[in-house]
């Protein structure tokens, strides 16, 4: 093995131990093979160098387990173990499971810094190279070190920089209130998509016009047009499906589902107390509430954040599981509004984001600026 490769494997264990993705996934959960998912669960740990540890340590389907119990929950298909799995095996399920991984994981369609471990792999982004060369440009470089945030890929951008919305979070100093309406753009995408208006060849700059005003004011900042830039350096010219998974896994994933899971991602995270500072709800023991502050990753401490994504669906949540605002029913909820916006008019996208917004983004304090919560963090038991 050369040294380079050793230097990113090892990068890929610093990020993984550290948590950097929030509550953990499992990429072999529910997959219908329980020996084969052990097999290459086991392979991706002796890649990483750590066979003598727990897999748990690394892979847990946390958010596997609440996206499928919210999809449960949306389609009155039952809660039960047996039954998650066969949800797990629909069109439905596949598609969802893969949008809430993307967001740790979003499919490289550009080069980046540190690109050459992610083309050895034909833009594989699951395979531990490319994920682990991405997260260690974003550990090594701070923000102030890189002029342009957007010209990195989505892996950085989303886990330490100006994308970090897509895990409920954002830069420092930056107002709930802005960190809101990023998230609400990405509901607005999502609802098009639902829709129908916007499709696999849909372009990023042809979503502009159906935004919301404020949505296209933060769309433009994420995803500039670079008309004098060619190939993929010009991100308007992105096509959606091909931003969300590779143009060759189209039939196997639909694109509603996959962007569903995506937002699914947000909403699960913003319930992870490294993520984010909520007040605890009324009349229950579990900081379900309204948004206190959003979190910033870069400089967080890593014990604490990882302390606080610790799987709770069956531990510290299962006796409330039947609490309206407990995140699972939360997820649910989302779905059915996701899936039943009109976003097709002004009218409707504003009743979309009222109704996203009310059910978990209510801000204690709109300008509350986001810190690594360092100096505010609640205890994690």
């Amino acid at each position: 093995m050369s040294k380079v490769r050793k230097m990113i494997l090892l990068a890929c264990v610093a990020a993984c131990a550290s948590n950097a993705q929030a509550y953990k996934l499992d990429p072999w959960a529910f997959k219908g093979n329980a020996k084969a998912a052990a097999e290459e669960r086991a392979k991706a740990m002796r890649e990483l160098g750590a066979e003598k540890g727990h897999p748990n340590a690394f892979f847990d389907p946390v958010h596997e387990q609440m996206t499928l119990r919210s999809l449960a929950q949306a389609t009155a298909t039952g809660t039960a173990g047996v039954e998650l799995e066969k949800l797990a095996a629909t069109d439905s399920g596949r598609s969802l499971l893969y949008g809430v991984r993307w967001n740790d994981s979003p499919y490289v369609v550009r080069t980046g810094a540190m690109y050459l471990f992610c083309k050895l792999k034909l833009q594989a982004t699951n395979s531990l190279p490319c994920w682990g060369s991405q997260m260690l440009y974003g550990k090594t470089h701070p923000k102030v070190e890189t002029d342009d945030p957007t010209l990195l890929a989505m892996i950085v951008r989303s886990h330490f920089y100006d994308m970090q919305f897509l895990h409920a979070m954002s830069e420092e100093k930056v107002a709930a209130t802005e960190v809101r309406e990023k998230i609400l753009m990405w509901a607005e995408l999502v609802a098009l998509i639902q829709a129908g208006l916007v499709v696999d060849d849909t372009r990023l700059e042809q979503v502009v016009p159906m935004l919301s005003t404020n949505a296209r004011f933060h769309w433009a900042k994420i995803f500039p047009s670079r008309p004098h830039l060619r190939d993929n350096k010009n991100m308007a010219k992105w096509r959606v499906g091909t931003m969300f998974r590779a143009d060759r896994d189209r039939a196997a994933l639909n694109l509603k589902d996959v962007a569903l899971g995506s937002f699914l991602h947000i909403v699960q995270d913003s319930y992870a107390g490294g993520h984010v500072e909520r007040e605890v709800s009324e009349g229950g023991s579990f900081a379900w509430g309204t948004v206190k502050e959003f979190h910033s990753y870069q400089g967080q401490d890593g014990d604490w954040h990882n302390c606080h994504d610790r799987n709770p669906i069956n531990g510290a949540w299962a006796a409330a599981m039947g609490e309206p605002r407990n995140p699972v029913n939360v997820g649910a909820n989302i779905i059915r509004i996701l899936r039943a916006a009109r976003p097709a008019t002004d009218d409707g996208m504003e009743e979309m984001r009222s109704r996203v917004s009310a059910t978990f983004l209510n801000l204690a304090n709109p300008g509350q600026e986001s810190t690594t919560g360092n100096t505010r963090r609640p205890s994690c038991a």
